[in-house]
């Protein structure tokens, strides 16, 4: 229930949520519907070189977000 999950990947544009939404979520519990990877990268991958990450989830995708019930 109280795990850290990343929105979106740091280089995506869509990382930078709106302004409203962040203020009607910020400090409550909300709960996220999306795909979801093990890790978090932190550049985009390319062929060239494998992107550094870190041990925390990220949502790739998110088709909502809401108030937790």
């Amino acid at each position: 229930d109280l795990k850290e999950v990343i929105l979106l990947p740091p280089y995506s544009k869509e990382s930078v949520r709106p302004k409203e939404e962040v203020q009607s979520f910020e400090g409550k519990k909300v709960e996220v519907t999306g795909v979801i990877k093990e890790n978090t990268s932190l550049s985009p991958p390319s062929l060239e070189n494998q992107p550094i990450s870190v041990n925390i989830p990220c949502f790739i995708t998110i088709e909502s977000i809401q108030l937790a019930k």
